[in-house]
């Protein structure tokens, strides 16, 4: 005997919860149900239901948080999320979407309306789930919830202005600004972690290959870097002038763009996990005969056990703390000092700041 689909429904108002799971179980789901936002997240780890609908705004805790909950867990992060809003309000649509919703219906609705969108999920992840089958799951477990999340930021805006323009309905330049903000700021997430992606995979490829890795040093990078280096950064970070560059001229032997890479990462990494307004200091000088950059920050730290797992797909404490990607920028770092013969090490103290060093090896000077 097949079993049921299991639909969770996330609902405060009693009348239109008994309603709507009377319905959905006469249509052949198996329904559980739930009064508010934590209640529904215990629920759906303990349950692990087919499909989740959940009312946007309810009294003890709403479905924005729920939403953002199920996303940073393991076990909840790729069931399909169809919420509820109120019509018109058009802001708690874009922020659904944003935060990974794969679709929303408005009240008043039908029950026909809420069966329809339930199946469609349900068609869509099973044919998601089929595309997948064949990729190499140990990669695909962490990778799935980060690729959609940003996709469905994409997705979601451009079904809203679809939807409105066939209703006859031009946006306003508010709500044009604040859609193409949603669109831009989901497709360079999108494209970040991609680019991470292929870049880790063909590093792997030339562990065992070195001749791909003539590729990466046709050209020595340059330091001291220029002083707007790290400027689009920190506007994304909202943190502009929190880093501050103390770099002492040289040539070191790593190609130019993979040693921008790991500069982005370390101070990426910095600007997300310190405090704002609190100097991240990047030094870089010579000793002896290497170079030595260190990447300095106030922020939360690592411990020694958090250190010595630096490892791809892996994030520290993600159900605690506002971590965004796949956790493999520090990881690449360590990947191009092990192919290039740079020393990375990373000291925190008393877990409150991190020191990150890169010691790159200096040829000695050619003979006269």
């Amino acid at each position: 005997m097949t079993p049921k689909t299991l639909v969770l429904l996330v609902e405060d108002d009693s009348n239109l919860l008994e309603v709507a799971s009377d319905y959905l179980r006469e249509v052949g789901f198996e329904v559980y149900t739930a009064r508010s936002g934590q209640e529904a997240l215990e629920n759906a780890k303990l349950y692990q239901p087919d499909v989740i609908v959940s009312d946007i705004m309810m009294q003890n805790g709403n479905g924005l948080y729920l939403l953002e909950h199920l996303k940073r867990h393991p076990s909840t992060h790729l069931i399909p999320f169809i919420f509820v809003t109120a019509r018109g309000s058009r802001s708690d649509m874009r922020q659904g979407m944003a935060l990974g919703a794969d679709d929303y219906i408005t009240k008043p609705f039908n029950m026909h309306e809420l069966e329809s969108s339930i199946r469609s999920q349900l068609e869509k992840f099973d044919r998601r789930s089929k595309a997948t089958a064949a990729f190499d799951q140990q990669h695909l477990i962490s990778l799935p919830h980060e690729l959609r999340t940003p996709l469905n930021g994409i997705l979601g805006i451009t079904d809203l202005l679809m939807d409105s323009l066939r209703r006859g309905r031009i946006p306003s330049p508010l709500e044009l600004e604040e859609n193409v903000e949603i669109l831009h700021e989901s497709g360079l997430r999108l494209f970040r972690l991609i680019e991470n992606y292929l870049l880790y995979y063909e590093l792997r490829l030339a562990l065992g290959n070195p001749r791909r890795l003539e590729l990466y040093l046709q050209d020595y990078a340059q330091v001291p870097l220029e002083p707007t280096f790290f400027d689009d950064l920190c506007d994304r970070h909202k943190r502009t002038k929190d880093v501050r560059i103390n770099m002492t001229p040289a040539a070191l032997p790593i190609g130019t763009d993979l040693f921008h890479k790991m500069l982005i990462e370390l101070v990426d990494n910095s600007l997300k996990f310190s405090d704002p307004h609190e100097a991240i200091f990047l030094t870089g000088y010579e000793e002896r005969d290497r170079y030595v950059i260190s990447v300095i920050d106030n922020g939360i730290g690592m411990t020694e056990e958090q250190i010595k797992n630096v490892a791809p797909f892996t994030q520290f404490d993600r159900s605690e703390l506002e971590q965004q990607g796949v956790g493999l920028g520090l990881y690449l770092v360590r990947l191009i000092t092990e192919l290039f013969g740079v020393e990375f090490s990373i000291d925190c103290r008393d877990t409150r700041g991190t020191n990150v060093s890169l010691s790159f090896p200096l040829s000695p000077p050619a003979p006269e």
